[in-house]
């Protein structure tokens, strides 16, 4: 969807649409942030806190915001929100879930940056990928996708461990992009995508699995 369509909808200019793309839309009002996120078929997600000296804090979000934005035109629904953890004193996940009801498809989408301990995180990922599929039942196929920046540390971090990402996560991230972005396009198996280092875009994606180092 273009920015200019957004903005008509939602009754606000493109600049405001493109500062909100960018990351820089601290100073709009959350009546405007509610309009392009109804316009989006997103639910909006606020986090009031102090102001930190760099973006990085804000990359997750951003994330889910990008990956909420591509699936728009494959038809997807997509709703982010916190997910509190079962165990005592592990942390809260923020989550994307991806519905395309016409072709009855799901996906649960996490964000890692920087990239956690893999095992524990994939055992949530696909606990949470193994809810979805029980709660839409056998007749959807359910996935999970990770977003991942593409920041050096990153990077090096998933290098490292990319015999056990390959088995987890092996779909390649030229179908993702193609599930997200085209309605006809079905849904991979679970896979892994990169960002840029400030999650605006994805990271060109060729035949390759997702979780290999970025181009």
């Amino acid at each position: 969807m273009r920015q200019e369509d957004v903005a008509i909808q939602a009754g606000v200019s493109r600049t405001m649409v493109g500062r909100m793309e960018r990351g820089r839309g601290g100073s709009i009002s959350m009546d405007s942030w509610a309009a392009v996120a109804s316009v989006l078929g997103v639910e909006l997600l606020a986090e009031f806190r102090e102001p930190e000296r760099s973006p990085r804090g804000h990359v997750t979000l951003r994330c889910h915001a990008l990956v909420a934005r591509a699936a728009w035109d494959g038809g997807w629904r997509a709703t982010t929100e916190i997910v509190r953890a079962s165990r005592d004193r592990a942390p809260a996940t923020v989550e994307t879930i991806l519905v395309r009801p016409f072709r009855n498809e799901a996906a649960v989408v996490h964000a890692w940056h920087p990239v956690p301990e893999v095992g524990a995180a994939l055992d949530v990922l696909q606990g949470r990928r193994d809810l979805l599929r029980r709660t839409f039942g056998s007749t959807w196929a359910v996935s999970a996708l990770v977003l991942c920046p593409s920041t050096t540390a990153d990077r090096r971090r998933v290098t490292e461990l990319a015999s056990r990402l390959a088995a987890a996560l092996p779909a390649t991230a030229g179908d993702w992009i193609g599930a997200l972005r085209h309605s006809r396009s079905p849904m991979p198996s679970d896979g892994l995508l990169w960002t840029d280092r400030w999650a605006q875009r994805f990271r060109p994606a060729g035949r390759h699995a997702g979780w290999q180092r970025p181009a």
